[in-house]
């Protein structure tokens, strides 16, 4: 039985950010990221470096490293036993502040309608 659930956040208007990033990446970063967010699952809180960093707020990171190219798909425990991934970016040496803020809203928009911000597709 898995630690906890994992769900990606859905826009008001249905769209879900961190999807438009995933399908942009290669297939080798794709295979990882989803490496991870398994992993994420099954360990929740107990995920660490070099997988999982915290970032401030909340808001941790997981590590999407592919040929010397940092991957960052940006998370939150949610809820008790909920993960949300709020969105992916590519990141130079740090998370930009402002992309920390995003995932931030993101969580907001989420726990005030989980149902309605709610893109699932780990059971």
């Amino acid at each position: 039985m898995s630690k906890v659930r994992v769900d990606i956040f859905r826009k008001a208007n249905g769209q879900v950010p961190l999807m438009t990033w995933f399908n942009s990446q290669s297939q080798e970063t794709r295979e990882k990221a989803i490496g991870l967010a398994k992993q994420l699952k099954e360990k929740g809180h107990e995920l660490g470096m070099p997988a999982a960093k915290f970032l401030r707020d909340d808001i941790w990171e997981l590590r999407v490293i592919v040929r010397r190219v940092q991957h960052r798909i940006l998370y939150t425990f949610a809820k008790e036993r909920v993960v949300l991934l709020t969105h992916g970016l590519t990141k130079e040496s740090i998370v930009p502040p402002e992309e920390i803020d995003k995932a931030i809203r993101y969580t907001k928009e989420y726990l005030q309608n989980p149902k309605k911000h709610t893109h699932r597709i780990y059971r």
